[in-house]
């Protein structure tokens, strides 16, 4: 008698197809967690803190429909990226699905189609499609446009644009978009937009080599070094004239942070240290997402200090 085939290997497909795109999704995101996925979803929290006694379901529904937005907002930006910055990845990134052979370029415009097709379908069902034709429209223009050879476009306008997507639409899953917010929005996504040019620090050889116009090379790279450690530790004041109100603490914080971080701008000497210094910033954006959420808390911690010794 023949031996009857194993439907183990069968059985387990499922498992290695899933486990294969968990590795492509890591792989192409990885680095950008703390720039997107982590502070959108952030926002969301901040917003929830915003309510009064939110339900439990409506929280765990606003959590979960922003957990699943941000990671197709990271995936398809990311996926676009990668397939227009081959040859540089190939430099700069060898480790990505793309430079490094585990996916195909078939296989990349694949899941890039899929993808945005996701995301644009949640966007409708969750009432955020503005922010995501938004994004989608910055993201193709930047990517397949050829904007990100240019600081200006790359940097400013993209990230700038894109960070005001992320904020409005993690804010609308759990409250309504005030005149505030969005004031607010706007002062943090042109700090960012102005301060992320310290990411190209990383990839000056990439870049050269691809002929693209990042300001570390159109400065020079010691020039660039001591201008952006200029525009970072004067950043804060910028956004108090802007009224960005973070509470006295958080604001103090923040001055101090990026004075260690423009020290640092000064200092990076090789690309390992100035990608900690790019994940530093990073940090320093979620932590202003935060910050207001830390503000509510004490105000509410001062309140039911204030009714227990009343009632005392």
């Amino acid at each position: 008698m023949s031996a009857t085939p194993s439907k183990a290997p069968i059985l387990l497909l499922p498992f290695h197809i899933a486990h294969h795109e968990l590795l492509i999704f890591w792989r192409f995101t990885w680095r950008d967690w703390s720039a997107a996925i982590i502070p959108g979803m952030l926002r969301t929290v901040a917003a929830l803190c915003s309510q009064h006694s939110p339900s439990v379901e409506f929280v765990l529904g606003a959590l979960g429909r922003s957990l699943v937005y941000f990671i197709l907002y990271q995936y398809v930006f990311n996926i676009a990226n990668q397939i227009t910055g081959l040859d540089e990845d190939r430099i700069n990134k060898p480790d990505r699905p793309l430079s490094s052979g585990l996916l195909s370029l078939r296989g990349a415009y694949i899941r890039l189609f899929l993808v945005a097709a996701a995301y644009i379908y949640v966007s409708v069902a969750w009432g955020v499609l503005l922010w995501t034709f938004l994004w989608l429209f910055v993201a193709a223009s930047v990517t397949f446009g050829g904007y990100d050879r240019y600081w200006f476009t790359k940097n400013i306008v993209f990230i700038g644009v894109g960070t005001l997507c992320l904020l409005q639409a993690g804010w609308a899953f759990a409250a309504p978009l005030t005149q505030r917010e969005t004031q607010w929005g706007l002062v943090l996504s042109v700090a960012l937009g102005i301060t992320i040019n310290l990411q190209d620090l990383r990839d000056v050889r990439g870049d050269a080599a691809t002929q693209r116009r990042t300001m570390p090379i159109v400065l020079g790279e010691s020039r660039f070094r001591w201008v952006m450690a200029l525009i970072t530790a004067v950043t804060p004041y910028g956004c108090w004239l802007f009224d960005f109100d973070l509470g006295l603490w958080a604001g103090v914080a923040l001055t101090v942070a990026m004075f260690y971080l423009a020290g640092r701008i000064l200092w990076g000497t090789s690309k390992e240290y100035d990608h900690k210094s790019y994940m530093a910033l990073t940090y320093i954006f979620c932590g202003c997402i935060v910050a207001p959420m830390v503000d509510v808390a004490l105000d509410r911690a001062r309140v039911l200090l204030d009714l227990s010794m009343f009632y005392y």
